[in-house]
């Protein structure tokens, strides 16, 4: 995963919160972004960044439930 070109040209820093819930089997149900970063470029990277990721990995058999809902912080720094 790379910063974003165009953000990091103007100095965008940020971190979008994205939630996400995914079944057993690593499959995304659905995503969403709940706290906005303050530019939209951040946002959807963090996004793509999740969707590129899919399919998640399994959830292992020592955890109990067929669906999982996350709130996953992306934090974006030039530093």
């Amino acid at each position: 995963y790379e910063y974003p070109r165009r953000a990091r040209r103007l100095g965008q820093e940020g971190t979008p919160v994205i939630v996400f819930e995914f079944q057993r089997d690593g499959s995304l149900i659905a995503h969403s972004l709940r706290t906005s970063s303050g530019h939209q470029l951040l946002d959807e990277s963090a996004l793509a960044m999740l969707e590129q990721a899919a399919p998640l990995p399994e959830v292992p058999d020592e955890i109990a439930g067929q669906k999982f809902r996350y709130a996953l912080p992306v934090r974006f720094s030039l530093r």
